[in-house]
């Protein structure tokens, strides 16, 4: 892999690339100490992946990332922040494959690494995009919903703008006030207008119930991702990563976007396309849903998040992500295992009891023990 680091700290950069050239004596580094030589090397070397550090400047590694993806859009983007403050903008303007914090180790960064190329080799299969161009008729984008999601993550959606697509859905207007109404959501009143319903349930709850029902005709299907997504939005919580809330529930609602492609696994071998010997096993099924979505634009962060969430370890989280908490809800949803050596390791096999019980207040099946 050549790799353009970007660090305008020397000593970590020295540190980073030394123990880059020790783990993977085939890698070849090129450094640059300052965004705007990397945005002149971006444009003129021949890279496959960009890790920017940055000392408390996330909009001119932002930048820089842009440019990467408008010149190289195959080059792998990783984005380091030193602070919290840093990471959370870099994670919404949804520049690169992955963003880490520091300090970073180069055990973890390598590992991030190869888990982004793994993914990125999977959907890049011929094999894989063969198998679902011969599908007639691909699901169409849910396009409302999809705009709903943009405009709710920029802070510019209103109930008023929902509303009106809801009053002229009648099989989505029988679906809010159904939640609104469920047990999860009842307050004892029945509702029975739509505007009183919307704000029962609120923002993300009501975009996420509009994809479901966009993206799945099949009501069985439509229910497990909304009942997904209900408990993504708790699971966060309590594992205090609340601002992870909407787009764990987003990627909830879409985990299960491959099961209608109908891709089985003796139709597509994902193991003739290996990035190397580390690359992770992941079902056919997510691989594809995955695919699905990244044909509909959706950012990288949530198709990651679907591709791995039955798998979670091989997604290489430093602490409970997304990608865990799509595996979590997902899991519960379907009466599924958990992935338990997993939330163990991430201290949260406390949490999964209150969970379980939650899940089966909710109707979701009895898991097996």
């Amino acid at each position: 892999m050549r790799l353009l680091l970007v660090d305008d700290v020397d000593d970590r950069m020295d540190r980073l690339e030394a123990g880059i050239e020790q783990a993977q004596p085939t890698w070849r580094v090129t450094r640059a100490v300052d965004t705007r030589d990397a945005a002149q090397l971006v444009s003129v070397a021949e890279c496959d992946a960009i890790v920017a550090v940055g000392s408390g400047h996330p909009a001119r590694i932002v930048e820089l990332l842009t440019q990467a993806r408008k010149h190289r859009p195959s080059m792998l983007r990783i984005a380091v922040s030193d602070n919290e403050a840093g990471l959370a903008g870099l994670a919404k303007a949804e520049v690169a494959h992955r963003v880490l914090v520091t300090p970073l180790d180069t055990p973890r960064l390598i590992q991030s690494l190869k888990s982004v190329r793994s993914l990125e080799t999977m959907l890049g299969s011929s094999v894989l995009r063969e198998r679902i161009a011969k599908i007639t008729r691909l699901p169409p984008a849910p396009t409302v919903a999809l705009a709903l999601i943009r405009e709710n993550a920029a802070g510019t959606a209103s109930m008023a703008s929902i509303a009106r697509q809801v009053h002229g859905d009648a099989a989505l207007a029988a679906k809010v006030l159904q939640l609104s109404n469920s047990a999860f959501f009842s307050r004892g009143q029945p509702i029975l207008e739509i505007e009183r319903a919307l704000t029962r349930l609120g923002m993300d709850a009501v975009v996420n119930l509009v994809l479901a029902v966009q993206s799945f005709i099949n009501t069985d299907l439509q229910n497990r991702a909304i009942l997904a997504s209900q408990i993504a939005m708790q699971v966060v919580r309590d594992v205090n990563q609340t601002a992870l809330g909407p787009v764990a529930a987003t990627a909830s609602t879409l985990a299960y976007i491959g099961r209608l492609l109908d891709v089985r696994e003796d139709e597509v071998n994902l193991r003739s396309v290996r990035y190397d010997d580390d690359t992770p096993d992941l079902p056919v099924e997510s691989v594809a849903g995955a695919y699905l979505l990244s044909l509909w634009g959706l950012p990288w962060p949530i198709i990651e998040a679907v591709a791995f969430h039955q798998n979670p370890t091989a997604a290489s989280e430093e602490n409970f992500g997304l990608t865990t908490a799509v595996h979590t809800a997902c899991a519960l949803a379907d009466g599924k295992p958990l992935d338990q050596d997993w939330l163990e390791f991430l201290d949260a096999m406390e949490h999964v009891p209150m969970w379980e019980e939650r899940a089966l207040s909710m109707g979701c099946p009895e898991r097996p023990n």
